[in-house]
């Protein structure tokens, strides 16, 4: 372990500096002065190597601005920022305040359960997890742990509160004495103090914006080696629980060892187990993935993914050593996400052919190259808030199944939230991976499930609504109005409330005239709430519309775009074909708990021509044996 940490002080002594939000090189002085004001101003990068694998803190990804990659690589902008108030949400177009949050929600929105008849609880599962492993949101996280009192007197001294107004008429809560749900504005440059605040505001990613498993290995070498590999094999640390390879917990010195979350009176505390058994808190969830139920189920089937890998590797090349193990293990790690991502989960939720129209994803199996070294590794602010639709097909109870396939029980995905020690007790991962490919998610329409509504943090807050927070943040980002996105998708001007019957009903065009009088107010995700799906897909057209951008920019920016042969370590062309093998329901019948039967493609539902059946019969399997170094002259 000494060696790794004097490479970690050798590889600093000998870093570049950046500054973070320009991307272009600085002194090292100006490096620590900037430094001295927040680490998001500044970063620091290894000298790039035309040779090496995809870096663990994605810098060197694009040779021209190695820092964007990195943690806090800042956020671009499909619109230029609306322009209002820096420190205020905007105003309508004749100055008077937009509608609460909430109201918008309960008057667009019904509340209840509707299962879909086409798509599982892996898609909203899958979804949220790919929206981690590019942006890794603390937002949340931040102000149940930090800033719990946004709500009370203090709350109004602290500049980053923005709490939410519950009317007098709420619905929900009009005979309660909730008036207020806690939220904070969103982390930028301005509130690290990089820049001025009287500016539009300019976000910083908090993972690398890349799509390279930082829900798995995290975003920073030192936090991965310190923690993470067993520098052993090309191995990440685990440990077996009940049979099964997890996650090793956290160090003992580590204060949040043995405790979960839970709103107590006024404060956040720790709490025990009810059980003798304590709970674990997975060290997956400490270094990249955020501890919600749907995207930690994932990142623990890629952490034992990985571990597989490495073995199989090791069993094909004696010759290699940890580090060749852990880099190469890593990237098929990565490549087989991206497979399943693009070529499985987005045709089942955006449909097939309009990716392939588009360019998204190719009909045929050989390489594909669209590098442009001008396009640079980040996300579009629009596009990540956009992906908060999800919620709409969030179901708020999971269904248990044991491992039979037979139904156990159900339980509120909600009293999860934030305990990912509650897997390791019984069955209980067993039984949501069961569910996940077993139980119908929310029907893709206008009703939300109350307990995503209402109490969408568990017993950590006495309400959260997560559709409200969903729509007031949009208000911070100084989005542009709606009808702007929507013109800037469909080339078509808007100029009233009937410019938008070619995607959104007309009932729901009545309900859009009850919050807004004029048409050049109507707000990003209320938009998004009441448009049809666009043909062939089933999702918004206007959100199609910025995840088919953000996809085309992954693949255009990353330089380890795992399609590319004239990438560092590509893959050769039958590597490559094993890799297209690759699908969700290989991953969980390989990586699962008890998974022995699946249906072909597990983000749809189980029926006529997608039956459930026996794992060999239903996935592929990947040969391994395409890996074998010739160089290792096996005897």
């Amino acid at each position: 372990m000494k060696i790794v940490f004097f490479f970690i002080a050798l590889a600093s002594a000998n870093a570049d500096y950046y500054d973070t939000l320009s991307g272009e090189r600085i002194s090292e002085s100006t490096y620590k002065a900037r430094r001295n004001i927040s680490d998001m101003c500044v970063t620091t990068a290894a000298p790039c190597k035309e040779d090496e694998f995809r870096r663990i803190d994605g810098t060197c990804n694009n040779f021209l601005y190695p820092s964007y990659g990195a943690i806090y690589t800042p956020w671009r902008r499909l619109l230029s920022p609306y322009p209002h108030k820096a420190t205020e949400p905007r105003e309508t177009s004749d100055g008077r305040p937009l509608p609460l949050s909430r109201v918008a929600a309960t008057t667009l929105l019904s509340k209840g359960r509707v299962p879909s008849t086409e798509i599982t609880n892996l898609v909203p599962n899958y979804w949220l997890l790919t929206l981690v492993d590019m942006v890794f949101p603390l937002d949340t996280g931040n102000y149940v742990r930090y800033k719990p009192y946004c709500c009370k007197s203090e709350g109004k001294y602290d500049d980053l509160c923005a709490p939410n107004i519950i009317p007098p008429d709420d619905p929900v809560h009009r005979f309660s004495n909730i008036r207020c749900q806690n939220m904070i504005k969103p982390e930028s440059f301005q509130t690290h103090g990089c820049i001025a605040k009287n500016t539009s505001i300019i976000r910083g990613t908090q993972g690398t914006p890349a799509l390279d498993l930082s829900f798995v290995y995290g975003s920073t070498t030192k936090d991965l080696n310190e923690k993470g590999r067993a520098f052993t094999g090309g191995l990440l640390k685990s440990q077996l629980i009940n049979g099964y390879e997890w996650p090793l917990s956290m160090e003992d010195d580590n204060p949040w060892k043995f405790i979960c979350m839970n709103n107590v009176g006024n404060e956040i505390r720790t709490c025990l187990n009810t059980r003798k058994q304590t709970e674990i808190i997975l060290l997956a969830a400490e270094l990249g993935v955020n501890a919600l139920l749907g995207s930690l189920t994932m990142s623990v089937l890629y952490w034992r993914q990985h571990n597989r890998l490495a073995r199989e590797l090791a069993s094909y090349n004696p010759c290699w050593d940890d580090e060749m193990l852990f880099h190469k293990a890593r990237d098929i790690n990565i490549a087989l996400h991206l497979q399943i991502f693009y070529y499985e989960l987005m045709p089942s939720i955006i449909g097939r052919e309009n990716l392939i129209r588009d360019g998204v994803i190719q009909e045929y199996s050989g390489f594909r190259d669209v590098y442009d070294e001008t396009l640079y590794p980040q996300t579009s602010l629009e596009s990540i808030y956009a992906l908060r639709w999800v919620h709409l097909i969030q179901e708020g109870s999971l269904k248990l199944y044991d491992r039979n396939g037979y139904y156990s029980k159900r339980f509120p995905i909600v009293n999860a939230t934030l305990r990912p020690g509650w897997f390791a007790t019984g069955d209980n991962f067993a039984q949501v991976l069961q569910g996940s490919f077993r139980q119908p998610s929310a029907a893709i329409d206008y009703v939300v499930d109350p307990d995503i509504s209402d109490v969408g943090l568990g017993p950590l807050q006495k309400m959260h609504d997560i559709i409200l927070n969903d729509h007031a943040k949009g208000a911070h980002f100084e989005f542009q109005p709606y009808i702007k996105y929507r013109e800037y998708c469909s080339g078509k001007q808007i100029t009233c409330f009937d410019d938008l019957r070619d995607v959104i009903d007309e009932e729901r065009i009545e309900l859009l005239k009850d919050l807004y009088e004029n048409v050049g107010d109507i707000e990003l995700m209320s938009g998004l709430w009441v448009e049809r799906p666009k043909e062939g897909s089933k999702v918004p057209d206007t959100l199609y519309c910025m995840i088919v951008e953000q996809l085309l920019h992954n693949l255009r920016s990353d330089r380890h775009w795992y399609e590319r042969d004239s990438r560092p370590n590509a893959f050769t062309y039958d590597q490559l074909q094993e890799i297209r093998k690759a699908s969700i329901g290989r991953l969980l019948c390989k990586t699962g708990d008890f998974v022995t039967q699946i249906q072909p493609n597990p983000f749809l539902k189980a029926g006529p021509g997608n039956a459930i059946d026996d794992c060999d019969i239903t996935t592929q399997n990947i040969r391994m044996s395409v890996f074998k170094d010739p160089s290792c002259n096996l005897k």
